[in-house]
């Protein structure tokens, strides 16, 4: 359940995020966006905060921080770090780690011009 929770949340985070503000200015590398960013994202805002800090903490932890921390919209990156948080749960760091990837891949494409 936790997976099909994530993939909806994700998408609505999505469909905001292209309604209200659009693919990103700012192109950086692909590898940077699409592998470095995810890998080293998710192991710092849900494999740390979910195997160290109780269950209200590490929730806090991995949507709200991980959204203030996104200073370009703090309140739609809170939403999709429940979505990742939520596929980290149901799939773990592989799986989360893989939304993350897809969802930085699509923008990256986007703001690339491939889309």
């Amino acid at each position: 359940m936790w997976t099909i929770y994530a993939i909806l949340i994700y998408a609505i985070a999505f469909a905001i995020d292209f309604i209200a503000v659009g693919p990103p200015a700012v192109v950086p590398p692909w590898w940077e966006a699409v592998i470095l960013a995810p890998l080293a994202e998710e192991y710092v805002f849900r494999v740390l905060p979910f195997s160290a800090l109780p269950s209200p903490l590490s929730w806090v932890f991995a949507v709200v921080i991980f959204g203030v921390l996104h200073k370009d919209n703090p309140l739609l990156a809170s939403l999709y770090g429940v979505a990742l948080s939520l596929m980290y749960k149901g799939g773990g760091y592989p799986a989360s780690v893989a939304l993350h990837a897809f969802n930085n891949c699509i923008w990256w494409l986007m703001a690339a011009g491939g889309f």
